[in-house]
């Protein structure tokens, strides 16, 4: 088991690997404040965190999130308001509006991150960050999950990586071309054919989903993301 001390180092060594990317550029504070003012439409309990709550440290607000978001669509280039809006969705909903960075619903070892990735893929995205790619080879899920859950850039970083990397060609361009008035089908595409929400499953939780999307596409439309 490795020391805080010690963890704290290995990640903060892993986000400056992560992050040395020479083409990422640093955020303006204009993109910033129109991110949070976004984010705090979108998901409306984000404005605050309770820290009276049992778990109340995986919580961030608006604020916090919204350079990882930022940094997350340059970093995964993503260039389309609809797929923008897509990960911030699915965020927004897995994480109960950015409360939550482990999967309390249905628990299961190793899940989470923002967008409450499967122990599966979470081993692949920390294998493509270069400062974590040989800390999580002989670990356990847990201790994975604990790593990217260790710094928000990760944490947030996920849902993009996600769609990216693992969600087929034709799905994700149906997100980064979809026309005026056609992204919602996209979306329901990306969350059927890549997420795995199907019929059944929007039966029951559709309408929420797709009110997180519609509120994203629009301040993201407005914000000019």
């Amino acid at each position: 088991m490795f020391s805080l001390t010690k963890t704290s180092l290995i990640l903060t060594l892993a986000l400056q690997t992560a992050l040395s990317h020479p083409l990422l550029s640093k955020r303006t504070d204009a993109e910033v404040h129109s991110m949070i003012s976004a984010l705090k439409v979108i998901a409306p309990t984000s404005q605050s965190c309770d820290q009276s709550t049992p778990l109340h440290d995986q919580c961030r607000t608006a604020e916090q999130a919204a350079k990882p978001i930022l940094q997350s669509f340059e970093l995964y280039e993503l260039t389309s308001t609809a797929e923008k809006a897509a990960v911030v969705s699915i965020m927004a909903y897995e994480s109960g509006e950015f409360k939550y960075d482990v999967n309390l619903a249905h628990p299961h070892t190793g899940q989470g991150t923002r967008n409450m990735q499967s122990p599966a893929f979470n081993k692949k995205f920390a294998e493509s960050i270069d400062g974590l790619r040989d800390l999580v080879r002989n670990v356990d899920p847990e201790t994975i999950l604990a790593y990217l859950n260790g710094e928000d850039d990760f944490s947030f970083g996920s849902a993009a990586w996600f769609l990216t990397t693992q969600c087929d060609e034709g799905t994700r361009n149906g997100l980064k071309n979809a026309a005026a008035g056609q992204e919602g089908q996209a979306y329901r595409a990306y969350l059927n054919n890549c997420v795995g929400i199907g019929p059944d499953a929007m039966q029951t939780q559709g309408e929420k989903r797709m009110k997180y999307f519609n509120d994203a596409l629009e301040q993201f439309k407005k914000a000019g993301f």
